[in-house]
């Protein structure tokens, strides 16, 4: 099993992502990073996604990974 953590998980590609991650059958989502919704469940962003996960923004980034997906904008990533 490949432990994926997200960074940005709040916009669009990030919600396309999750979607993408939570159907393959070889990926668990250790955590999903959003520093302007930590504390906010995705499905209240990512309205699709309701019934779906249950998982709630986080405002740490862990380290116990394989993979980490950076989609933040290029604006915020390039301050």
């Amino acid at each position: 099993m490949i432990r994926a953590g997200i960074i940005g998980g709040a916009g669009y590609t990030g919600g396309e992502l999750i979607r993408i991650l939570l159907n393959h059958l070889e990926v668990k989502i250790s955590f999903i990073q959003s520093n302007s919704n930590a504390g906010n469940r995705i499905s209240g962003i990512h309205t699709d996604l309701e019934g779906e996960t249950d998982f709630i923004f986080s405002s740490d980034i862990k380290d116990d990974i394989d993979v980490l997906f950076f989609v933040r904008d290029m604006v915020k990533a390039q301050n």
